[in-house]
């Protein structure tokens, strides 16, 4: 489902950039692309850090 996401997301601003040429809106498209993934990723591996840290009870 975020590969879906994310691939939407690219199509929705490579369609926006539409009167720039074809290879430049496409890279913006990954553009943002990239970015989101790189801020999700570094989200879950902030969260991540303390979680071997956490006792129950």
């Amino acid at each position: 489902m975020g590969l879906a996401v994310l691939a939407t997301a690219a199509s929705a601003r490579t369609a926006m950039k539409a009167g720039v040429s074809s290879p430049a809106a496409l890279a913006d498209g990954y553009d943002l692309v990239f970015l989101a993934a790189a801020g999700l990723g570094l989200a879950v591996a902030v969260t991540s850090v303390p979680l071997p840290w956490c006792r129950r009870g």
